[in-house]
């Protein structure tokens, strides 16, 4: 019996919290097993609770598409799902606060530390704020890792959802640039996973440039000092010093420039420095 299926029959019947008189199906999860990349929701939903498989709903179809635009090759990089409880929080879905209750929560926990703790990721993401917080290592009473792994927050799919047509786009947009920039620093091995990093939620415009430095401690890394600029994965050692955007062809002299900030050449302006040579 694997690993896995040890832990499907320690908790398919778990009856630790209040939450298991209401429910249909323990949900524990679904993907890769070890995976690269596990996301950690909140709480089962309806959908969930018939399937017995998390994120299968509406917000699940919206996250897969986030997964899907920010991995396009999911098969070099492999990812598995869960939550912090899984059962559903039926009482609490009936109204407009659908947070579980503390202390499900953490009668859950030792179940998503062993889920953890098996897949061996690289990265964990947190999918909305009440899973970052509960995942924060320096919480004092949060949901505790065996080793020590990067943890990043994205927007929870369901309140993406939740907002007008107009802004549901760009949630998007910067959940997918989100994820991106955090699984390839993570797959590079940028994030330090022998160090606790917090779980923070950067916006795209909060995340400078690249500064060169040599990394002699193990202190906490801030996500926010990205190598990558908003929305552009690519070589970060060399940018245009005006727009900043990657470039795959350094110029000689000085610079760096992009071809549209690069400054003309002698040749190009011309002898008397107003006309071009003909």
């Amino acid at each position: 019996m694997t690993r896995f299926e040890l832990h499907v029959q320690e908790w398919a019947r778990c009856q630790r919290c209040e939450l298991s008189t209401k429910r249909r199906n323990v949900v524990l999860a679904r993907g890769s097993v070890p995976a690269d990349v596990v996301f950690v929701g909140e709480a089962p939903g309806d959908s969930e609770d018939v399937s017995g498989s998390p994120f299968t709903g509406p917000a699940g179809h919206l996250l897969d598409e986030i997964i899907r635009r920010a991995l396009p090759d999911d098969r070099t990089v492999s990812h598995a799902m869960t939550n912090i409880v899984g059962c559903i929080p039926r009482e609490a879905k009936r109204t407009t606060d659908h947070r579980p209750p503390d202390d499900a929560i953490k009668a859950c926990s030792p179940r998503v530390t062993d889920f953890i703790d098996m897949c061996q990721p690289r990265l964990v993401v947190a999918v909305g704020k009440l899973a970052a917080t509960w995942l924060d290592q320096d919480r004092k009473h949060g949901i505790r890792f065996v080793t020590r792994v990067p943890i990043f927050e994205i927007a929870h799919p369901a309140s993406i959802l939740r907002t007008n047509i107009a802004g549901q786009g760009l949630a998007i947009q910067r959940a997918t640039i989100t994820l991106r920039n955090a699984v390839t620093m993570a797959m590079i091995g940028m994030l330090r996973s022998t160090s606790p990093v917090r779980v923070l939620k950067p916006k795209a415009k909060d995340i400078p440039t690249r500064k060169t430095t040599k990394k002699t401690n193990t202190a906490p890394t801030d996500i926010r000092r990205s190598t990558f600029s908003s929305g552009t994965i690519g070589d970060p050692l060399t940018r245009c010093r005006v727009c900043r955007r990657p470039i795959t062809k350094p110029q000689l002299g000085p610079g760096p420039y992009c071809d549209t900030h690069r400054p003309p050449t002698e040749a190009e302006i011309g002898p008397d420095g107003n006309s071009p040579p003909f």
